[in-house]
């Protein structure tokens, strides 16, 4: 009878769980259906992800709008993507942030663990200490008279044994957790400056956005919207650029006043961002008399000359270039160090004849020129030119 009870309240309750679990699936189906938002999250490591990929992507559509046929809009629309593009450094740098931090929140969870576990094993070790050392007190001849019979003997000899060991596996956790909770201290250390590193690095990238908003705002203002203006203002630009090259070298020419003998390898100057700059980089120019212009990459590394900077990639080469102000000759290489203020050294023997410092950075709306730089004519009769130093 009691069986037959007992085997009727179980069917029940199996048909009114099967009724419990349809229902919800149907409220989870309802609820699903009517939420506005998805219920899954992206992690900031997929976010991070998904950011590198729009960037490279981005970096690629800019290529090919740079590539493409000179005009106003195409400059805007190169502009807009660079904005868009900084942006998404910014977020994706960001989002680096974000899973570092989370990482020194879970490295400080740890480190609060193991100090936890490592006071708990040293108050065991206390304890285990105190109770041998009450024991030990008692010789063989008095634990044999304290025991009732031979095997409550034998049993507190393995009690204490059993202490020695807990005694020797304690210390050797004591031990581990001390070696764990220095490596994770460490750990701790090296994400936070990771974080200061990136937090500097977010902070450059928005220099670069407000600069990449300034020109794009500069060129509407200038040209008021008309690719003719446009044209106009690019030829204006050309014409600025080659009268700044004939006033600079021009003082090259002739008789020269040396400032100071250098020596191929030392270090004239650092990276900076004066002058007509979008950004921080070394403008550096080769000519081989002071009205004749080279390309740098045909004399770098010949025996004589060595590269100015040291593992700086050029990233803007001579002559004209998609990377360039359109329809403007670029008349040496550029070197962009991100701002690391990368030391710039003479790339031959020769004299300093020209040093200008003190110069603040004019792009987009001030004077074309090189900012501070430094101009050396060369024991071989050539001259290499250093702009936009710090």
């Amino acid at each position: 009878m009691v069986f037959i009870q007992t085997r009727t309240k179980l069917v029940k309750y199996s048909k009114n769980k099967k009724i419990l679990t349809k229902t919800a699936v149907l409220l989870s189906l309802v609820l699903f259906m009517l939420s506005p938002y998805p219920i899954y999250a992206i992690s900031d490591e997929e976010q991070l992800q998904d950011l590198n990929e729009e960037i490279l992507a981005a970096k690629e559509r800019l290529s090919v709008i740079r590539n493409q046929k000179s005009s106003l809009e195409n400059e805007l629309a190169a502009f807009d993507l660079e904005i868009s593009t900084v942006q998404k450094q910014i977020n994706a740098t960001q989002a680096e942030i974000n899973v570092i931090n989370r990482q020194i929140s879970d490295t400080r969870q740890k480190i609060a663990e193991a100090e936890k576990n490592l006071n708990y094993q040293n108050s065991m070790m206390k304890e285990y200490i105190r109770t041998m050392y009450i024991e030990g007190q008692i010789t063989t001849l008095e634990l044999i008279a304290e025991s009732d019979n031979f095997s409550d003997f034998v049993d507190r000899s393995e009690y204490l044994n059993t202490m020695h060991e807990r005694v020797q596996e304690t210390a050797e956790k004591i031990v581990a957790l001390k070696s764990q909770l220095e490596d994770q201290k460490k750990q701790q250390e090296v994400k936070k400056s990771k974080a200061e590193q990136l937090k500097s690095q977010q902070l450059a990238q928005k220099a670069v956005l407000n600069s990449k908003r300034s020109g794009r705002q500069y060129i509407l203002d200038q040209t008021a919207g008309s690719e003719a203006n446009y044209k106009s203002y690019l030829a204006d630009l050309q014409q600025k650029f080659t009268r700044l090259q004939e006033s600079i070298w021009a003082k090259a020419s002739g008789g020269y006043v040396s400032l100071g003998h250098v020596n191929r390898g030392d270090v004239i100057g650092y990276i900076g961002n004066t002058g007509y700059s979008t950004g921080c980089h070394l403008h550096f120019e080769i000519r081989t008399s002071p009205s004749t212009h080279v390309n740098p990459a045909s004399y770098l590394g010949n025996g004589y000359f060595i590269n100015p900077v040291s593992g700086v990639p050029m990233n803007v080469p001579y002559g004209i270039s998609s990377y360039y102000f359109p329809g403007v000759f670029h008349t040496g290489q550029d070197y962009a160090d991100g701002c690391a203020g990368t030391a710039i050294r003479a790339t031959a023997d020769g004299d300093i004849i020209t040093r200008i410092t003190g110069q603040g950075n004019t792009y987009p709306g001030g004077p074309v020129s090189y900012g501070n730089y430094v101009m050396i004519r060369h024991t071989n009769g050539m001259y290499s030119l250093y702009g936009h130093m710090r």
